[in-house]
């Protein structure tokens, strides 16, 4: 109690974003409160170029979790360092599968984290250039979490709908990724004048590419 208290102190100073996926709700008992360290561990040393240490971090996380959830979760963080700093394919499709395999036993978070490990499934197709099965997945994940709400959820969305647009532009369906882009326009307004920009910019590009190049002028 005492820490939520001291958690919830903190997060009303606005030191705190909720993408970062540290929130209130990580906090709990001594195998929880582990679990968070052990990730955040794995995390930094990612960033250093620490790669062993890192899925050390992450494994010893895996055995410390008291949850499927939080065991799934953190196989994902192994996938995604697997594909993004080591390119090692055929071992991030490993961790993908045996964190799904864990969701398997998971309660009502379950949604959440297989949305967030087929988004990393994803993105393995989209690696190996096999596309129609990067949308697939992709779109699978939007299933899982189109009516969640927690910030963790939140951006989640934000990146599968960048996402999704990607893997539809790459595969030339400009028509596909400008409706998948166009979803943001219903929240640009609340964002600023940089994201508008930046979702301006990137709609010109993609109309462009569908052969409208008066239209793309005027985005």
């Amino acid at each position: 109690e005492e820490l939520h208290t001291a958690w919830d102190a903190l997060d009303n100073t606005r030191l705190v974003s909720p993408a970062i996926e540290i929130d209130g709700d990580s906090l709990g008992d001594g195998p929880t409160m582990r679990t968070l360290l052990l990730r955040s561990l794995g995390v930094v040393r990612v960033f250093v170029g620490m790669h062993d240490e890192a899925l050390d971090a992450f494994a010893r996380g895996i055995e410390a979790s008291p949850s499927p959830e939080g065991k799934g979760h953190l196989h994902m963080f192994r996938a995604l360092m697997l594909i993004k700093r080591l390119n090692s394919l055929d071992d991030a499709r490993r961790e993908v599968n045996v964190g799904l395999s864990w969701l398997e036993k998971a309660g009502k978070e379950r949604a959440l984290h297989e949305g967030w490990l087929r988004n990393v499934s994803a993105l393995v197709h989209f690696q190996r250039k096999e596309l129609d099965l990067a949308v697939k997945e992709e779109k699978v994940a939007i299933k899982c979490v189109g009516d969640l709400h927690s910030p963790s959820a939140t951006h989640l969305k934000i990146n599968l709908i960048s996402n999704l647009s990607v893997v539809q532009e790459t595969a030339k369906a400009f028509e596909d990724s400008i409706g998948t882009w166009r979803r943001f326009e219903k929240i640009s307004e609340k964002w600023g004048a940089n994201f508008r920009k930046h979702h301006s910019y990137r709609l010109a590009g993609l109309t462009l590419g569908a052969g409208r190049s008066g239209e793309a002028l005027e985005h």
